[in-house]
C-alpha cells in the first residue's frame, strides 16, 4: 500500500472513530433523557471561569457551574460545563429511582454533532479521492 493510500485509509478511520465517538454521546444523552422524567427547580449557588492558554497563543475560556436540587428532603450538589449566572434557577431533570442522575434544563446536542459532522467529512474525503471526484496528488 502507498503512502497516499495509507493516509487516505488513516484519515477515513479517524472520521470513523469521531463519528462513532459522537453518536456514542448522542445515544447516551438520550437515555438520560428517556429515564430523567422527574424534574425539580435548583438553584446556581456558583459560576467559575476558567481561563487557560493555548499552546500556540491565545486563550479558551469555559465555565463550570455547580446547582444544588432537592428530592424528597435529599439536597443534591452537582456540577456542569455551561455558564449560569448565580442565583439563576434552572429546571433540573432526574431519574426517579436514582436522583444522582440528572440534567440541567439546557441539555445542548452540539457537541455530539460536531464529533459527527467532522467524522463523517473525513470519511467522505477520502472515498471522493479515490473515485476521482477530487483530485489528489502528492508531489515527491
Amino acid at each position: 500500500m502507498d503512502n497516499m493510500n495509507m493516509g487516505m485509509m488513516i484519515l477515513f478511520l479517524a472520521g470513523l472513530l469521531f463519528a462513532a465517538i459522537g453518536v456514542f454521546m448522542l445515544l447516551r444523552k438520550n437515555k438520560l433523557k428517556k429515564v430523567c422524567t422527574a424534574r425539580t427547580d435548583g438553584t446556581v449557588t456558583d459560576c467559575t471561569r476558567h481561563v487557560s492558554r493555548k499552546r500556540k497563543g491565545g486563550t479558551k475560556v469555559t465555565y463550570n457551574s455547580t446547582f444544588t436540587y432537592s428530592v424528597n428532603g435529599v439536597e443534591y450538589v452537582k456540577s456542569v460545563n455551561r455558564r449560569y449566572s448565580e442565583g439563576e434557577r434552572v429546571t433540573v431533570h432526574y431519574d426517579p429511582s436514582d436522583p444522582n442522575r440528572h440534567y440541567p434544563d439546557k441539555l445542548g446536542i452540539f457537541g455530539e454533532l460536531f464529533f459527527i459532522a467532522f467524522g463523517a467529512l473525513f470519511m467522505i474525503l477520502p472515498i471522493l479521492v479515490h473515485f476521482g471526484v477530487i483530485g489528489l496528488t502528492i508531489k515527491k
